[in-house]
């Protein structure tokens, strides 16, 4: 614990041994926790961190965010624990990831999130960060992304040069003796929730399969928090319900399936156009027609007399109206795309290329290759495509709607607004399949 005689050579003034070397009392310990304790133990400066961690940060550099994707050997760390008490399992966070697929890095926001009891020691588990979990399991107090006196990032110090914890309003988190000690009080709390929550997430990613936006969303984390079903009370306890995290304005909607339903039903060609992410004109079962007719009925009743007569009167109105309108066919119903915001059509030709047949991929984990695997898959998703197909058609058409007629915007209602989807899956072996989707606001549109 005190081995501070032997310095390195040329200058560096940097023991061979760090302080902290028993890390018994820091079980599921995340990589950043661990070079978060050795840094403030031993005091160490953003320049040093390389030669003694093996971490190198750049200015402005998110110490958190680099250490959760760098895929750089783990040598340097593990090298604290002499007695090989730290375990690097717990380090990915596919581990604690409850939803199949890739994880969705480039279309959520990356902020550090910690329990202010276990911040004393030094301590972060990639349990803070998973959706869903929004108590510490066995402080049984809400975590936090920001500072408790100023409302900063946690990490804005690390910016200015200040230690890893420390907030420039003055404010530290980090207790140095109890950084030293470690909270030993709740080691028995925390490997029996590690271990259940573990054991849970595992099973959810085989019956679960997260289809996320296309792009970036800074409320990502509203809709994994809203889509992410609760861990079991005796595997993650300390979860008191949602707090306000959620935000207001979000829809969260599911599709399920009952027995008494036909599964037969008119369903998507395996040609429609809708598998395809650019917009076009495709082709949609028939009975699909009365609830996008509906749709449209709605959005013309928002519309003042006057707005519809000049509507009808402008050649370029009329012939947006024309693209906003359905067409029956002999085979079906007909739709422009156009109007459809480029992310929900991009998440209606996921969804639909995974009802296709996949050989390139039959051997990864796609939602292509459990929907095979399930037989009662592809009418789940066909309702899942009707379900965002209708959103997305109101929300686009209200957009389109709005260039020519101003008016929508005078009202909250009527205003036109753009929301992501994210959608959920949901396949368990020899049961109902179901999906949840969660529609998030975009910032400027509500």
């Amino acid at each position: 614990m005190n081995a501070l005689l032997n310095l390195q050579p040329a200058g560096k003034y940097l023991p061979q041994r760090l302080l902290g070397e028993d890390w018994t009392a820091y079980e599921g310990c995340s990589r950043f926790g661990v070079s978060w304790r050795a840094s403030r133990l031993n005091h160490l400066t953003k320049n040093e961190l390389r030669s003694a961690l093996g971490v190198s940060l750049r200015v402005h550099e998110n110490p958190f965010e680099k250490l959760t994707h760098t895929q750089a050997s783990p040598s340097k760390l593990l090298e604290l624990s002499p007695d090989q008490t730290i375990d690097t399992k717990h380090w990915p966070m596919e581990f604690w990831w409850p939803f199949g697929g890739p994880i969705p890095w480039e279309a959520m926001p990356w902020r550090l999130r910690i329990c202010p009891a276990c911040a004393r020691h030094c301590y972060h588990s990639m349990l803070f960060q998973a959706p869903g979990v929004h108590h510490c399991p066995w402080h049984r107090v809400a975590l936090i992304e920001s500072c408790p006196r100023c409302d900063r990032p946690l990490l804005a110090g690390t910016r200015e040069g200040l230690p890893i914890g420390a907030c420039p309003c003055g404010h530290d988190m980090v207790d140095y003796v109890e950084t030293i000690e470690g909270d030993s009080a709740t080691l028995k709390k925390k490997q029996d929730a590690i271990e259940g929550y573990g054991i849970w997430a595992a099973c959810s990613r085989r019956v679960s399969y997260l289809v996320p936006p296309t792009q970036y969303d800074a409320r990502a984390w509203h809709a994994l928090h809203g889509l992410a079903v609760p861990a079991p009370n005796a595997l993650l306890p300390g979860q008191h319900g949602l707090p306000n995290m959620l935000a207001s304005d979000l829809i969260l909607e599911r599709v399920s399936m009952e027995r008494a339903i036909r599964h037969n039903m008119r369903q998507l060609s395996p040609k429609s156009g809708l598998e395809s992410p650019k917009p076009s004109v495709v082709a949609l079962p028939s009975s699909w027609k009365d609830p996008l007719t509906h749709i449209g009925a709605e959005l013309t009743r928002m519309l003042p007399p006057s707005a519809l007569k000049r509507l009808s009167s402008d050649p370029n109105s009329r012939s947006a109206m024309r693209h906003l309108s359905i067409f029956a066919g002999i085979n079906g119903l007909y739709l422009h795309t156009e109007s459809l915001e480029p992310t929900t059509l991009h998440m209606l030709s996921s969804l639909a290329s995974a009802l296709q047949a996949d050989r390139h991929k039959a051997k990864e984990d796609t939602l292509s290759t459990r929907a095979k695997a399930h037989p009662l898959a592809p009418p789940v998703i066909h309702r899942t495509i009707l379900r965002v197909l209708s959103r997305g058609y109101a929300d686009g058409a209200r957009v389109t709607l709005g260039r020519h007629a101003p008016e929508l915007y005078d009202n909250a209602r009527t205003r036109p607004k753009t929301r992501l989807p994210w959608v959920v899956i949901c396949l368990p072996p020899k049961l109902l399949p179901s999906a949840r989707i969660a529609w998030t606001p975009q910032p400027g549109t509500v």
